[in-house]
């Protein structure tokens, strides 16, 4: 008898959490440890497909392109992009902070499916680029902030950002094609613009907007055509770019004004008027019209 054997390549995947284990440069192996944070040192450094952690009190910074899956910052953790434009294709999880150090400084989240979490910050250099559906997840509390005295972008190129948690975007707009939906319970600081094109979306229960920049700012009409809670507050005029439909509570704070423009206001909550300016509300001869199913209240005057 003559016995024949089939041989098959067998392909295996490879994917290792690495861990910073002192402060150091990305691509240099004895700055991480495969074995957990402050372990002994891994024989290479991270690659694409890999995971990478930075602990705290470590500082990592790049020096190339790099790519990774899964990226978490732990707490008191920085992670420094060096100017470099990085990419991570899974989860976010940033409880430390992340330095756009440089004008050319260009972060991407390209996973379809992927999480943002966390309570740190990002400091953007140029744009922080998002595509593919994406959900910030209930627990994330996130700030998103510009170069100081320069306003830079967060952009949705592809897919729906969700929004959970609480985003805050200090010098720095909302941008892109993409949509952006803040989901029930969410809330969205906003200190500069929410871009024209982007679809974007506010009517969900229990979520806030928030124009919270110390200046002049347009609020635009959401996609989905109104808003929950509509705040206004930090200071300078906000300007109202369309009619306002907002079903839950206007509320008017810091030394912020509101001016509706050409366009009235339809609320279905509470009206509260509680900022300081000489003349926080621009009412000019457009109304605002009560038309709540429940009891409604007013803080302080409509009109000044």
């Amino acid at each position: 008898k003559v016995l024949f054997f089939l041989v098959f390549p067998i392909y295996s995947f490879s994917q290792t959490t690495y861990y910073s284990r002192v402060t150091g440069n990305w691509d240099v192996a004895a700055t991480w440890s495969t074995v957990g944070c402050g372990g002994v040192a891994a024989a290479t450094p991270p690659g694409a497909t890999d995971n990478a952690i930075v602990c705290g009190p470590h500082t990592v910074t790049m020096t190339a392109d790099e790519t990774i899956n899964n990226l978490t910052i732990n707490s008191a953790g920085i992670l420094n992009d060096g100017g470099n434009r990085p990419t991570a294709t899974g989860n976010l999880t940033l409880n430390g902070t992340i330095n756009g150090v440089a004008a050319s400084s260009r972060w991407t989240l390209s996973g379809a499916g992927a999480t943002i979490d966390g309570s740190g910050a990002c400091n953007i250099g140029d744009r922080f680029e998002i595509s593919g559906n994406k959900s910030v997840l209930a627990s994330a509390s996130i700030a998103f902030t510009g170069m100081t005295g320069v306003v830079r972008r967060l952009s949705v190129l592809s897919g729906t950002v969700t929004n959970n948690g609480i985003v805050t975007l200090s010098n720095t707009d909302l941008v892109d094609v993409g949509a952006w939906t803040n989901a029930s319970g969410s809330t969205l600081n906003a200190s500069d613009q929410i871009d024209a094109i982007i679809t974007f979306n506010a009517s969900a229960s229990g979520n806030t907007v928030n124009y919270n920049g110390a200046g002049a700012q347009n609020i635009r009409v959401p996609s989905d055509a109104s808003y929950h809670h509509l705040t206004i507050s930090g200071s300078g005029t906000k300007l109202l770019l369309g009619a306002a439909d907002v079903n839950g509570t206007v509320s008017i704070l810091g030394t912020a004004a509101l001016n509706v423009n050409s366009f009235n206001i339809t609320l279905g909550g509470n009206w509260n008027n509680n900022s300081t300016s000489p003349d926080p509300f621009i009412e000019g001869i457009q109304t605002v019209t009560l038309d709540g199913g429940a009891a409604q209240t007013i803080d302080a005057a409509l009109a000044q």
